[in-house]
C-alpha cells in the first residue's frame, strides 16, 4: 500500500507534473482506497436448537477497518435445510467488544419466504445470553424484546428461502 503524502499547497503560476499528480492524487487514492481493505470471505456456523445448512448455500464477507466491523449474510435454503430454531444464531467474523449485559442491535435482515411472504429482522449481539459476543442472533417483528426468540418466519424455511443480513459492529 502506498504511503500517504499529504497534498502540497498550489499556488498561481506552478506547473503540475505528471509525478506530482501520481503522489498527491493517484498514491493517496489508493492509500485510501487500500486502507478499507477489500471483502474478505467468511464460514460462520449456524446455530440453534436444530438448525441445519444441509445443502442450502451460506455466502459471508466481512471487511474491518481499525474497530469497526462490516458484515453481510446471505443464506439460501436447498431441500435439506433447516432453520426451525426457537433461536438462530450466525457467528461473527469477528469477535464483537462485550456490550455488557445488553442486547446491542448491529444491523438488520430479511427473510424471504418463496411465495409466501418477506419478514424483516434486527440482528442484535445478546451478551445477556451468550457472553462470547461472536455470534449475532435474530429478532422478528413485536415489538419488545421478549420476542427475540420468535421463530415463526424460519419454522417454514424451505429450498429457495433467502436469510440476508447486513451488520455492523465493533471488535473486540
Amino acid at each position: 500500500m502506498p504511503a500517504w503524502t499529504a497534498p502540497r499547497t498550489w499556488v498561481a503560476n506552478n506547473t503540475l507534473t505528471a509525478a506530482q499528480l501520481n503522489t498527491d492524487v493517484r498514491d493517496n487514492t489508493l492509500h485510501i482506497y487500500e486502507a478499507f481493505g477489500a471483502w474478505t470471505s467468511f464460514t460462520p456456523t449456524l446455530g440453534g436448537t436444530s438448525a441445519a445448512l444441509g445443502n442450502g448455500t451460506l455466502v459471508c464477507h466481512y471487511m474491518q477497518f481499525n474497530k469497526t466491523v462490516h458484515a453481510r449474510y446471505i443464506l439460501l435454503g436447498g431441500s435439506t435445510t433447516n432453520l426451525s430454531s426457537d433461536r438462530l444464531t450466525l457467528t461473527l467474523p469477528v469477535t464483537a467488544r462485550d456490550p455488557g449485559n445488553y442486547r446491542v442491535p448491529v444491523g438488520v435482515g430479511h427473510v424471504f419466504d418463496s411465495g409466501v411472504a418477506s419478514y424483516h429482522c434486527i440482528a442484535l449481539i445478546d451478551h445477556t445470553t451468550d457472553t462470547a459476543n461472536d455470534r449475532i442472533f435474530f429478532a422478528y417483528g413485536g415489538t419488545t424484546v421478549a420476542n427475540v426468540t420468535d421463530s415463526t418466519p424460519i419454522a417454514g424455511f424451505a429450498a429457495s428461502d433467502t436469510l440476508s443480513a447486513t451488520i455492523t459492529y465493533e471488535a473486540a
